[in-house]
Protein backbone atom coordinates (compact mmCIF):
# COMPACT_ATOMS: atom_id res chain seq x y z
CA UNK A 1 0.00 0.00 0.00
CA UNK A 2 1.42 3.72 -0.54
CA UNK A 3 2.12 6.12 1.80
CA UNK A 4 0.03 8.44 0.64
CA UNK A 5 -2.74 6.17 0.34
CA UNK A 6 -2.09 5.15 4.61
CA UNK A 7 -1.68 8.95 5.16
CA UNK A 8 -5.54 9.27 4.13
CA UNK A 9 -7.02 6.16 6.42
CA UNK A 10 -7.63 5.96 9.75
CA UNK A 11 -4.78 4.15 12.28
CA UNK A 12 -7.32 1.70 13.40
CA UNK A 13 -8.04 0.88 10.30
CA UNK A 14 -4.55 0.36 9.25
CA UNK A 15 -3.53 -1.57 11.98
CA UNK A 16 -6.55 -4.18 11.90
CA UNK A 17 -5.63 -7.54 11.30
CA UNK A 18 -7.44 -9.62 8.95
CA UNK A 19 -9.91 -12.38 9.86
CA UNK A 20 -8.39 -15.72 10.58
CA UNK A 21 -10.92 -18.33 11.22
CA UNK A 22 -10.89 -20.97 13.60
CA UNK A 23 -9.32 -23.68 11.40
CA UNK A 24 -6.31 -21.25 10.30
CA UNK A 25 -6.09 -20.86 13.98
CA UNK A 26 -5.36 -24.52 14.53
CA UNK A 27 -2.67 -26.36 13.45
CA UNK A 28 -2.57 -29.41 11.68
CA UNK A 29 -0.67 -31.51 14.07
CA UNK A 30 -3.30 -30.93 16.26
CA UNK A 31 -6.00 -32.83 14.50
CA UNK A 32 -7.54 -30.22 12.86
CA UNK A 33 -8.79 -31.88 9.67
CA UNK A 34 -11.28 -34.07 11.09
CA UNK A 35 -12.93 -31.32 13.61
CA UNK A 36 -16.21 -30.24 12.60
CA UNK A 37 -15.84 -26.43 12.00
CA UNK A 38 -19.69 -25.20 12.28
CA UNK A 39 -18.86 -21.54 12.64
CA UNK A 40 -17.71 -22.24 9.01
CA UNK A 41 -21.05 -23.18 7.88
CA UNK A 42 -20.08 -26.38 6.89
CA UNK A 43 -21.74 -29.63 6.73
CA UNK A 44 -20.64 -32.01 9.54
CA UNK A 45 -21.54 -35.29 7.53
CA UNK A 46 -20.08 -36.57 4.65
CA UNK A 47 -22.00 -37.24 1.32
CA UNK A 48 -23.80 -40.19 0.70
CA UNK A 49 -21.14 -40.87 -2.33
CA UNK A 50 -18.09 -40.71 0.51
CA UNK A 51 -16.75 -37.52 -1.20
CA UNK A 52 -16.27 -34.96 0.96
CA UNK A 53 -18.28 -32.30 0.05
CA UNK A 54 -18.78 -30.63 2.87
CA UNK A 55 -15.48 -28.90 3.10
CA UNK A 56 -14.64 -25.68 2.04
CA UNK A 57 -12.01 -25.98 -0.46
CA UNK A 58 -8.67 -24.73 -0.35
CA UNK A 59 -8.46 -20.80 -0.28
CA UNK A 60 -5.89 -20.43 -3.37
CA UNK A 61 -5.38 -24.25 -4.94
CA UNK A 62 -2.25 -24.10 -6.15
CA UNK A 63 -2.99 -26.57 -9.36
CA UNK A 64 -5.68 -24.04 -10.03
CA UNK A 65 -3.70 -20.65 -9.74
CA UNK A 66 -0.67 -22.42 -11.86
CA UNK A 67 -3.39 -23.31 -14.72
CA UNK A 68 -5.11 -20.02 -14.79
CA UNK A 69 -1.96 -18.45 -14.59
CA UNK A 70 -0.39 -20.03 -17.77
CA UNK A 71 -3.86 -19.94 -19.43
CA UNK A 72 -4.26 -16.13 -19.42
CA UNK A 73 -0.19 -15.46 -19.00
CA UNK A 74 -0.21 -13.44 -15.90
CA UNK A 75 1.91 -13.61 -12.74
CA UNK A 76 0.47 -16.41 -10.47
CA UNK A 77 0.53 -13.38 -7.46
CA UNK A 78 -1.93 -12.20 -9.86
CA UNK A 79 -4.54 -15.00 -9.48
CA UNK A 80 -7.15 -14.64 -6.91
CA UNK A 81 -9.47 -17.51 -6.39
CA UNK A 82 -12.27 -17.49 -3.62
CA UNK A 83 -14.92 -19.49 -2.31
CA UNK A 84 -17.82 -16.64 -2.43
CA UNK A 85 -18.61 -13.49 -2.68
CA UNK A 86 -17.83 -12.18 0.65
CA UNK A 87 -13.91 -13.44 0.30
Amino acid sequence: MSNKLLTLMRLEIVEMNGYRSARNEQSKDQGSANKIWLDANENPWDSESGKQYNRYPEPQPYSLVTLLSSLYNVDPKQILITRGSDE
